[in-house]
C-alpha cells in the first residue's frame, strides 16, 4: 500500500502508465467512473449525496487522483460498498499529498493537471466534489471543464448536498 510521506518507487511501472502485472480491464467494463474533490476533503452532506451517487451507477472501476482529502474519502466509501469495485489511482508527481489507499492499479506519478486530463480520458464519466462555485485555479474545477470539452457527462455534488448533471 502506499504511505503518504514516503518516497515511493515507481521504477516498476510500464511504459504505459499502469503496473505492467495488472491486465488491462477495459474489456467488458459496463462502467467507469472518474471522480475529482479538494484536498479539503468533502463536506458531511457532500460525502451523503457521493454516496448516493455512487451506490447507483455503481461502477465496475473507478479512477481517482490518490490525494488527500476528497479522493482518500471517495477510496473508502468505493471499498465499503463494494470491495470487488476495481480502483485505479493516478498519482501525482508531488507525493507530498497522497493519500494511503490500497489501489488495484497505479498509473504514473504525473503533475496534477495531466493525470487529472488522465483521469477523465479513463472514464465514462465524471463525478465531482467541489469546495465552492467555479473558480479559475482549481485542480477540481480545471478537471470538471476538461470534462466537458471531452464531451464526458457529468455529475457535480456540492458542498450542501445538492446534485448538477451535465452532458
Amino acid at each position: 500500500a502506499l504511505r503518504r510521506g514516503t518516497k515511493h518507487d515507481f521504477s516498476a511501472l510500464s511504459v504505459h502508465g499502469a503496473y505492467s502485472m495488472f491486465a488491462s480491464r477495459s474489456e467488458g467494463v459496463a462502467m467507469r467512473l472518474g471522480f475529482t474533490g479538494t484536498q479539503m476533503g468533502m463536506t458531511q452532506a457532500q460525502s451523503l449525496a457521493v454516496f448516493d451517487e455512487v451506490d447507483a451507477l455503481f461502477p465496475d472501476e473507478a479512477d481517482h487522483g490518490l490525494c488527500i482529502g476528497a479522493d482518500k474519502q471517495f477510496h473508502e466509501m468505493l471499498r465499503g460498498l463494494s470491495p470487488s469495485v476495481y480502483i485505479v489511482g493516478h498519482p501525482p508527481s508531488n507525493q507530498s499529498k497522497m493519500a494511503d489507499c490500497d489501489c488495484d492499479r497505479l498509473w504514473l506519478p504525473k503533475p496534477y493537471l495531466d493525470r487529472n486530463r488522465d483521469i477523465v480520458d479513463a472514464s465514462d464519466r465524471l463525478l465531482a466534489a467541489p469546495q465552492g462555485p467555479e473558480e479559475q485555479r482549481s485542480g477540481t474545477w480545471s478537471t470538471v471543464r476538461y470534462a466537458r470539452k471531452r464531451g464526458k457527462p457529468i455529475t457535480i455534488v456540492w458542498p450542501d448536498g445538492s446534485v448538477t448533471r451535465e452532458n
